[in-house]
């Protein structure tokens, strides 16, 4: 075993029959190999996720106004242009999904954008905070 590799447990799970559903029809349309595989890797997106879910929910009823990353540099740096974040948000929109082509990567990008705006109801501070910790789920 080499030091980066962690020791690995076998355990059972029992759940409910839509459940296990779920599971499966998130491996078919990802191609996993194996149901334990897709288990494990919504474990893990879900316990990545949890911390970031309070602060989205924060972001989205106000409680919190901002939260630092690239995106607020962008922001911040092109004095409040939204249009500096479409760059950005397009750049990593391309590196994720090359295939797709500079319109599509552009109507992507303004999507992300609607959705973050919803999300927080149309605070573009709060939005380009918000896209700094979820932008990735958005995409």
């Amino acid at each position: 075993m080499t030091a980066s590799q962690e020791p690995i447990s076998r355990k059972s799970v029992t759940l409910p029959d839509s459940l296990w559903e779920r599971v499966g029809q998130y491996r078919f349309f990802r191609q996993i190999p194996t149901e334990a595989e897709a288990v494990r890797q919504l474990l893990q997106a879900g316990v990545e996720f949890g911390p970031t879910v309070k602060t989205i929910v924060a972001l989205a009823t106000s409680r919190m106004k901002h939260v630092p990353g690239p995106f607020s540099d962008a922001y911040n740096a092109s004095g409040s242009s939204p249009f500096a974040v479409f760059d950005l948000l397009e750049g990593e929109i391309s590196r994720r999904n090359p295939s797709m082509t500079p319109e599509q990567v552009k109507e992507r990008a303004q999507c992300v954008w609607n959705d973050a705006s919803m999300i927080v109801k149309s605070d573009a501070d709060a939005a380009v905070s918000f896209l700094n910790i979820a932008w990735q789920w958005l995409i």
